[in-house]
């Protein structure tokens, strides 16, 4: 029971690897785990397939792997293609120790004060190397959104939101979702084509709001008019 167990295990593992990265497509997958053969693990098959197609190691040296080492270098492999540490090509000309060579010296090179003894990144199991590399490289890539993120502003209920404002729930007096609302001030008199700044607008002109509503199996653009600068209720 214990053997079965753990092939079911490492099945899955290997599965969820090929699903990562996506050098299988999700019905040639499926169609593995459904043949039945004692003698050939096909996932495992296919790993290192791909995988010596991927490094400078021979199929001989993959195949003496376990199924949890095989998956880590996968992993490790990804990682350095997404984080564009190298190509493709050049990896494809590395072995796998080399692989790791190169995670531990832009881990260094990225975090000198936690890392100025190398030996530490060294004794990492590739798992843990690729989670170390994540630690850094995650922040770094993801940094612009973040930003973006900190930088927005909370609405103030009793103001006028500005223009770097956001709100969430948003309906116009019909219930209907202003999703992605864009707000055009307009004017009153003289030339349509052009828009007023708010001052203008608090004068007497008017806002459209140009948003859509999804509608169950679509997105209905959506069109509405305010002639109140402070009350958004008034849709046409």
């Amino acid at each position: 029971t214990n053997t079965n167990t753990n092939t079911n295990t490492n099945t899955t593992l290997l599965i969820n690897v090929l699903l990562h990265a996506r050098w299988n497509a999700p019905a040639e997958i499926v169609a593995m785990t459904k043949k039945h053969d004692d003698q050939v693990d096909h996932c495992r098959t296919a790993v290192i397939h791909q995988l010596h197609q991927r490094c400078g190691n021979t199929k001989a040296f993959l195949q003496q792997l376990s199924d949890g080492k095989l998956a880590e270098h996968v992993l490790l492999y990804q990682w350095l293609v997404e984080a564009r540490i190298r190509t493709r090509a050049e990896l494809a000309q590395m072995t796998l120790e080399e692989h790791r060579n190169t995670a531990i010296v832009e881990t260094r090179k990225h975090q000198p004060k936690k890392y100025s003894d190398i030996s530490q990144l060294q004794r990492l199991t590739t798992w843990e190397l690729t989670a170390v590399a994540h630690q850094w490289w995650l922040p770094q890539r993801y940094q612009p959104l973040i930003q973006a993120m900190t930088n927005v502003n909370s609405v103030n209920d009793n103001k006028a939101s500005s223009s770097s404002s956001c709100c969430f729930g948003l309906h116009d007096n019909l219930g209907n979702s202003m999703d992605t609302l864009k707000v055009l001030p307009m004017m009153t008199s003289g030339n349509n084509n052009e828009s007023k700044t708010d001052a203008d607008t608090e004068d007497g002109g008017y806002y459209l709001g140009i948003y859509h509503t999804y509608k169950g199996s679509f997105f209905q653009l959506q069109l509405a008019k305010t002639v109140v600068v402070n009350n958004n209720n008034n849709n046409n």
